[in-house]
């Protein structure tokens, strides 16, 4: 991590934290998960949007599953806006998994 806050860009400080989190005990991820997403802030919204997917998936494992739907539904919605369907799916399939039962992308305007 001091490397890459060395470099004095934060999209390198948020991706060091965010590969901490994968590799951390279940005690120090989630710090580094929510230092990411703090880094990440101004950033890329895909790089948000996939560690938003990871924590996600990181509290439903830990069986935190309101808390992994709020990071999962936030985002599914970053995908679906940047198009990234492959990525839109995973985010699907986890909020399904954490008992999400409504897809507001499957709602109709008929009656």
């Amino acid at each position: 991590m001091t490397w890459a806050a060395g470099l004095g860009q934060l999209h390198f400080t948020a991706q060091a934290h965010h590969c901490a989190a994968l590799t951390s005990p279940d005690t120090q991820a989630e710090q580094h998960y929510l230092a990411a997403l703090d880094l990440h802030a101004d950033g890329n919204d895909f790089d948000r949007a996939r560690t938003r997917l990871l924590y996600g998936e990181w509290l439903r494992r830990t069986r935190r599953k309101i808390d992994a739907r709020d990071q999962l539904r936030t985002a599914l919605g970053i995908f679906d806006q940047l198009d990234a369907r492959p990525w839109a799916h995973r985010a699907r399939t986890e909020l399904q998994a954490a008992g999400e039962t409504h897809d507001p992308s499957d709602a109709t305007d008929s009656p």
